[in-house]
This record gives C-alpha cells, structure tokens and sequence, in this order.
C-alpha cells in the first residue's frame, strides 16, 4: 500500500517549526488519557475484581508518565528501552482496558498468530492508545477500529469520515487539530514523535469511510 504522507525522523514536525515544551506537553496528554480510564473502571455500578485491577494498573502507568515529565523538565529525558514485545499481548491488554461504548467495536486481526515487534513497551502501548482514542473521536463512538499486527508493522484502520487531503501534511504538527476545542493537536504528533525515538516511522492514508496508519518497526 502507497502511503500519502509519513512522519520524518524527527518525530513529524516540519523544518522551521518549533514548539517549546511540546514533549512535555504530550506526557501530560497521555497522563489524562490514562487518568480517564481509571475513572471509566471506578464509574461502573458495581465495581467487579477486573476494574479494580485495571484502575491500578493504569495509576502505575500515570505514575511512569509523571516520573517522565519530572525527568524531562531536568533535561534527563530516558532512552527508548528497546526489546522484543509481545505486540498482539499488549494490543488485547490494551482493548480489555479501554471500556469502549457498546457503538463501537475494535477489532483484533488474528493477533494469536502475530510475530513480536521491535518496540519500546511503554512507547509502543502509548502510540496504540492515542492512535485508537483519536480514531474513536474521529468517529463520535460510533464505528470499527481494526488492528493488524505483522512483520516489524502494525496498522490501524477505522471507518471514520477520513482526513481531509488539505489537512494530512499537517496531521503530525504539535498543536494542529481540525476538532476545534474538542482537540489538543497533541496525540498524533505524540505518536510521530514516540515512533521516530525508537527509529520507527508512521504513515497515514485516507479517504471518507476508511483510514489507515501504518506503525513501521526496525527489523
């Protein structure tokens, strides 16, 4: 598949474009990513064993999160901890976790069968949960978000209404977004960004009904 626009190696930001604290910025996005999920599992009617479970994995994950941005603002920034994942392992974690709207359904591309990824763990499940938030926003809950795990790629396709072709070069600029104040314009950059840390690049293909994001891992 022809991909119409991808992330550079600088983490998607144009030449000439710089925005101070962007990466700061992007850590505190993903901290009430996960601070929202907590509230999902605890806002349930009876609390069952599971949600319980889930609630804290996902504060042990915002602690992470806050030690990265202390570490940031120190100028200690850590190095992408490379490794072999277990990338359809971390995919159905990861949608056990989420407790979408019954008007949306994820679908999982014969992950028992997927090869391992050459990922950073933490990096790698921050790039799926943003790419699959944005891609339920897109879509108002109301839709298919379908993951493919293969060799050294996983891709993400949703039936939203598509990116305009005026908005994809722009798609992974800190701080664009084309939902007004619905949006922070900080999840895909985030995720152009935590791919090009760990030597990886992530393209973007789109038409109303479909589109698609392409994750590509070094081998």
């Amino acid at each position: 598949m022809k991909f119409a626009w991808q992330s550079d190696s600088n983490g998607g930001t144009p030449k000439g474009i710089e925005v101070p604290g962007s990466a700061a910025a992007g850590i505190v996005h993903d901290l009430n990513n996960e601070l929202t999920l907590v509230l999902n599992h605890l806002s349930m009617s009876s609390v069952a064993p599971s949600d319980l479970a889930a609630a804290r994995a996902a504060a042990a994950r915002c602690g992470v999160l806050t030690s990265s941005l202390l570490s940031y603002w120190r100028g200690q920034a850590a190095p992408a901890q490379q490794g072999t994942v277990d990338a359809a392992a971390l995919v159905r974690e990861l949608a056990a976790s989420l407790r979408l709207p019954k008007t949306l359904h994820l679908w999982l591309d014969d992950c028992a069968s997927a090869p391992a990824i050459n990922a950073d763990p933490v990096a790698l499940r921050r790039v799926l949960l943003n790419l699959i938030l944005n891609a339920c926003q897109a879509m108002q809950n109301k839709g298919v978000v379908a993951v493919g795990i293969f060799r050294a790629r996983i891709v993400i396709v949703d039936s939203g209404p598509g990116i305009a072709p005026a908005d994809l070069p722009r798609i992974f600029e800190p701080f664009f977004t084309t939902k007004g104040s619905r949006g922070t314009g900080l999840g895909l950059s985030i995720v152009s960004q935590l791919m090009a840390q760990q030597g990886g690049t992530v393209a973007v293909e789109s038409e109303p009904g479909c589109t698609v994001f392409e994750l590509r891992f070094k081998e």
